[in-house]
């Protein structure tokens, strides 16, 4: 066997190899729409689109949950001390109850610096979250179960004032 034969079946195995092997590299399109939605959420945090909406359905009950809906707009936001988020909310309630809670993303779990809104009624109103520290915050809208699950149907806009 010659050198050129050698050379070229160790080319061949090392082909083989790699053509077998799972993951690789990155396809440019998911790193530059990663890279792109990166830079919408950041400048959305530092433009101060901090506006939100969500309508759903959402149940649970015997170890099934259901959730049908829309929900437009981020819910992390960028909040300075001083500023508010208010909440218009129109909650239909069948049995259990909502949640709607801002809590602090930088804080220890089970130490969350803000309140939580929890509707149990049937109605419609607005509530003010008044922000005592800057940081950066995740609004979350939740089902809250009342021994036998929930079902619950609402519409929840948010800004920041």
């Amino acid at each position: 066997m010659n050198d050129f034969s050698f050379k070229r079946s160790e080319q061949a195995s090392a082909d083989k190899m790699s053509a077998g092997r799972k993951g690789g590299m990155v396809p440019k399109k998911y790193v530059f729409g990663g890279l792109v939605g990166l830079a919408c959420l950041t400048f959305g945090l530092v433009a101060g689109f901090n506006r939100g909406y969500e309508s759903k359905k959402i149940g649970f009950q015997n170890f099934g949950s259901t959730s049908q809906g829309t929900s437009i707009g981020s819910k992390s936001l960028f909040l300075r001390k001083g500023q508010a988020v208010i909440v218009d909310y129109d909650v239909q309630v069948e049995h259990g109850g909502l949640y709607v809670h801002l809590f602090n993303s930088w804080d220890p779990p089970g130490r969350s610096t803000t309140e939580n809104i929890k509707l149990v009624k049937t109605g419609s109103g607005q509530r003010r979250i008044p922000v005592s520290k800057t940081g950066l915050y995740r609004l979350s809208i939740k089902g809250s179960p009342d021994g036998t699950g929930y079902d619950v149907s609402y519409t929840v806009y948010w800004k920041v004032e």
